[in-house]
């Protein structure tokens, strides 16, 4: 089976507070998201993000 000749490819930004990471863990729990790989990139000094979303088989890898 060959891959698609489009993949989608969704961008979530906002304003810290504006509800990104519950929205994210939202979508996640839909089982139609469980093949979706996710992206975090985290521009604060702190990198926080990626311990506030929700986990089920993953690889983390921070560069």
């Amino acid at each position: 089976m060959g891959l698609p000749d489009r993949i989608p490819v969704f961008l979530l930004s906002g304003f810290l507070g504006a509800g990104k990471s519950t929205l994210l863990n939202e979508l996640l729990s839909d089982p139609a998201f469980q093949d979706t790989a996710v992206i975090i990139n985290e521009f604060g000094g702190i990198p926080v993000d990626h311990l506030l979303i929700r986990r089920g088989e993953t690889t983390i890898s921070q560069v």
